[in-house]
């Protein structure tokens, strides 16, 4: 079995492993900002979103993942209408993790002019460029769509050369734009820092931005660890299809073939890095946690129950200590 073909069977493995970390982790997320409303603050319901992409993208990167190990071939043709919606995910995804670092920046730059934006409005705002590349990228690839045979049923081998090219660079774009946000937030950060120190200001106001700026500490993994991954593996695949010298050596096919790896661990990642960084966070997952164990329902009912009925009992033994309270 040649190296490139043992580096695919072994990175699908690991894509398989991580990816029910990154299920378990997502749907933990979305439950979370379901059932608790105060997670459903604009910054919360983007992280949120993305949990959701990044739950249907690892479900495909399954589906890729099984077509190596049980060396199913596709044509480009199959494989772009098989994961005709990974595709659309996908695009919606990498525009929603730049409108996540947006959302920090203007909460951060432009604290009162955030405050009045409608979430609902901002949800839907941050769809749009994902739309937008949709219908010109799609069609695009379906118009001009070959049935050769593709090396694996990911995005970039479901698309004809040309459109793979520029969608490459599309990608890449993005990632950069994320990171310069991202820049441009640290060193806001230090001059509103400096401007509190130095001068008298809305203590209103400095809460709001200590609030925003504990916010940024954990989304600031999330957004590294993202771009990080993606700028990875959109960089292999933009000398994938841009050099072909670089394409045929044996080391750069290998590299290739992994590539994926990097992408399952992006969409696996942000509930562990909410649990560690986030308390609020943190303890709704750990509820939840204690909820899926049936054993630890029944005890925490009995203990609640328990207290309920020591509180009743203490109340009726002395009654003045709680007149006395009000």
């Amino acid at each position: 079995m040649p190296v490139s073909e043992v580096a695919a069977v072994t990175a699908s493995y690991i894509e398989l492993v991580i990816g029910i970390f990154g299920l378990f982790g997502n749907v933990n997320i979305l439950v979370a900002v379901y059932t608790r409303k105060h997670l459903r603050s604009k910054c919360a319901l983007l992280m949120a979103l993305i949990a959701f992409y990044d739950s249907i993208s690892i479900f495909f990167e399954f589906f890729q993942a099984f077509g190596f190990l049980f060396s199913i071939e596709f044509s480009r043709r199959e494989c772009f209408n098989y994961i005709f919606m990974y595709s659309f995910v996908l695009h919606l995804q990498i525009f929603t993790v730049l409108s996540l670092a947006v959302d920090r920046f203007v909460s951060i730059v432009f604290p009162t002019r955030y405050r009045i934006i409608s979430a609902k409005r901002w949800i839907i705002a941050t769809c749009i460029p994902g739309l937008i590349v949709n219908v010109v990228f799609l069609p695009w690839a379906n118009f001009t769509m070959d049935d050769g045979i593709t090396d694996g049923c990911n995005p970039p081998e479901s698309l004809p050369l040309t459109v793979a090219i520029w969608w490459s660079r599309m990608t890449v774009t993005v990632n950069v734009l994320v990171v310069i946000t991202y820049i441009s937030l640290v060193i806001a950060i230090k001059i509103i820092v400096r401007r509190f120190s130095e001068s008298i200001h809305n203590q209103q106001e400095e809460d709001f931005f200590l609030v925003q700026k504990k916010v940024v500490h954990t989304i600031s993994i999330v957004i590294l660890v993202i771009c990080g991954t993606w700028f990875f593996t959109q960089t292999i695949a933009f000398f994938y299809y841009g050099s072909s010298t670089l394409s045929e050596q044996f080391w750069f096919q290998a590299l290739s073939e992994t590539a994926a790896v990097p992408v399952m661990f992006g969409y696996s990642l942000n509930y562990y890095v909410y649990f560690w960084r986030s308390y609020e966070y943190r303890k709704v997952f750990k509820a939840q946690l204690w909820a899926l164990l049936p054993c630890t329902r029944r005890k925490l009912f009995l203990r609640r129950k328990s207290r309920s009925q020591a509180g009743v009992k203490r109340n009726a033994l002395y009654p003045h200590r709680t007149d006395s309270n009000h």
